[in-house]
């Protein structure tokens, strides 16, 4: 695709490590580089980068891809693979509060690195993914930025405050 699009970019495959330590390598040095990864991760968290724009995938951009890198004539991104929530159907009659928390809970990108980045992965200092978490049920039930309580059915019948981690 960089070949077709004129761009001036060199290639090395390092696997998913090698290509951790590489991005950490080329940040302390100041030199210019440029990656592939998938967001949201925690790396980006610690990492951020800056996406880079190509054409929109189409059929017509699509029909030109071959395997064989220097002879694919593809010129535009991927096309994009959003993930799907399924559950079996009997589960809305047998328990219609699990049923009622899988169609109600979601996570914009950005909602999902700000948790992300709460976990020592992402940044935090001697945070568990339990306590990671934990602080963010409390923090965005006290700011409100993610209603999560509207996953839960019942939430109204218990003080929401006592089933929130201890601490």
């Amino acid at each position: 695709m960089t070949t077709n699009l004129g761009l001036n970019f060199s290639y090395n495959y390092l696997g998913y490590s090698g290509l951790q330590e590489k991005i950490l390598e080329y940040r302390t040095t100041g030199k210019g580089y440029g990656h592939y990864w998938w967001s949201p991760d925690s790396f980006l968290s610690l990492n951020p980068a800056v996406k880079l724009f190509v054409p929109d995938y189409d059929t017509k951009c699509g029909s030109k891809y071959k395997e064989e890198p220097l002879e694919s004539g593809i010129d535009c991104g991927q096309s994009v693979t959003n993930l799907i929530k399924l559950m079996d159907s009997s589960v809305a009659e047998i328990e219609p509060d699990l049923y009622h928390l899988w169609n109600s809970f979601k996570f914009t990108t950005e909602e999902q690195l700000h948790l992300m980045s709460m976990e020592s992965r992402g940044g935090a200092v001697n945070e568990t993914t339990d306590t990671a978490a934990c602080s963010w049920l409390k923090k965005t039930y006290e700011d409100r930025t993610v209603e999560w309580d509207t996953w839960l059915k019942y939430v109204l019948l218990f003080n929401l405050e006592s089933l929130l981690c201890e601490g």
